[in-house]
């Protein structure tokens, strides 16, 4: 997810300018205060803040400060700074800047930068009831369930229900990193943080995901491949 916070005029500019290199499927949320962008923080790949924020508590550094503590690979660009203040910026952890006099041509600099942030994301369209189609970032997804004759998608924020059978499920998910693991349970393999002796998975979200007997080499296997890559 891209967070825009505060930037008044230039947000639309600068969504425009998103939507024209990535396409209108990357989800763009304009924040309304850190409260709201403190709750998304553990979705936020890059956060676009002014370089003076009107905030009680915390400036547009302090508050980059604070939002790396919660989500340190969120990428931030702060709007409107000028080389000095840019440079204390750095000092506090922001990653881009964007200067008010050039915002086109900082903002092709700072895209060019992020690019890699978008390069593997994969949008699924899923149908969610009582909101019809939904696109969701495959890498947002911890695991799905089944739930009575219908099937649960859990993500870090929301979980949303689908009217979709856990087997079409599993045929739009991409293979390279979702497996099923039981009849009922397919899991995001980036989100696993250790399989127990009882069959059972430890998720991101500290759920406990059940892995019947007969699925376990398969899993086993996607597991140790991903963990390979990640040394």
């Amino acid at each position: 997810m891209i967070a825009i916070l505060d930037c008044r005029e230039l947000k639309y500019r600068i969504q425009r300018k998103l939507n024209h290199r990535f396409g209108d499927d990357i989800k763009i949320k304009f924040e309304h205060d850190e409260a709201e962008l403190m709750r998304d923080s553990q979705q936020c790949d890059i956060l676009f803040i002014p370089d003076r924020l009107s905030l009680k508590s915390n400036s547009g550094y302090e508050l980059c400060k604070k939002l790396h503590g919660k989500n340190p690979d969120c990428y931030v660009v702060v709007v409107g700074a000028d080389h000095s203040e840019a440079y204390q910026g750095y000092l506090c952890g922001i990653n881009n800047y964007i200067r008010a006099d050039y915002v086109d041509e900082d903002l092709d600099r700072c895209l060019d930068s992020v690019e890699y942030i978008f390069r593997d994301k994969q949008y699924i369209d899923f149908k969610v009831i009582h909101s019809g189609a939904m696109k969701i970032d495959a890498d947002d997804i911890i695991y799905v369930e089944t739930s009575k004759r219908n099937t649960v998608i859990h993500t870090a924020t929301k979980d949303y229900v689908s009217s979709m059978s856990i087997s079409a499920m599993e045929q739009v998910l991409p293979t390279r990193y979702f497996i099923r693991t039981a009849r009922s349970h397919i899991v995001n393999i980036h989100k696993i943080k250790e399989a127990e002796k009882t069959y059972i998975l430890a998720c991101a979200c500290n759920e406990r995901i059940p892995l019947s007997r007969s699925r376990k080499n398969d899993f086993m296997e996607l597991w140790d491949k991903e963990r390979r890559t990640d040394i």
